[in-house]
């Protein structure tokens, strides 16, 4: 999900157990000890309890610094979608409100930045909801989405590659827009911190008509 492969996620685990079990130890040693007046004492305990606290540690650190080496890149992908229209043509915006996808959105999903982990047919899913503008001022003749991917990665190649793994399949049609509410990320990708921005340019001349469940969505996701 975050680490870079499970290699780290084994020393990490390993890392925090030697952090935390190793104080427990000796604080479950010395206690034994006062409780029932013992008075051997042994440098190699307190040598050996040091050393794995200390190599829990540096596990600890070598996991976080490639963490944190695996968002060291951003990226910056654009595409864009036109369509020419009449200008006596009114435009109808529609975002696809799937009441299913909705329910995996709101139920039980975990939250890392912009997107949010659910479960969806016993596998788990990252899905977010996109940053939409809607511009109605363009002096262009024609409609224009513009979609603005976001991504980190170890590398500016990997970091692009995490930011084309977004999937949101805009469409137009005629003079009518179509926009999921929601994006997805690739199975195969892991949380780069992948986000969203839309931007739909509309010709200032021609109108647009939304439906009431389209306008409550923009009244609430549109910056």
């Amino acid at each position: 999900m975050v680490y870079p492969s499970p290699f780290y996620i084994y020393i990490s685990i390993l890392g925090i157990v030697f952090l935390i079990a190793t104080p427990l130890i000796i604080f479950v040693y010395y206690g034994v000890k006062l409780v029932f007046g013992f008075k051997y004492r042994s440098r190699i305990i307190g040598f050996s309890s040091f050393s794995l606290w200390i190599i829990g540690l540096v596990l600890c650190l070598i996991s976080g610094f490639q963490i944190a080496r695996s968002f060291s890149n951003k990226a910056l992908v654009t595409e864009k979608i036109t369509s020419s229209i009449n200008a006596e043509q009114k435009v109808k915006l529609d975002i696809n409100l799937d009441e299913e996808e909705k329910l995996k959105f709101e139920n039980d999903a975990l939250q890392l930045g912009h997107l949010y982990l659910v479960s969806d047919s016993g596998k788990n899913v990252f899905m977010g909801e996109p940053q939409i503008e809607i511009v109605n001022n363009s002096r262009s003749s024609e409609i224009e989405i513009l979609l603005l991917y976001t991504s980190r990665g170890e590398n500016k190649e990997t970091a692009v590659n995490n930011a084309k793994g977004i999937y949101y399949p805009a469409t137009i049609n005629d003079s009518i827009v179509k926009l999921p509410a929601y994006y997805y990320i690739k199975n195969d990708l892991k949380w780069r911190m992948q986000n969203l921005k839309v931007q739909v340019k509309i010709p200032e001349n021609n109108d647009v008509i939304y439906s009431k469940a389209t306008r409550e969505y923009l009244d609430k996701t549109v910056k």
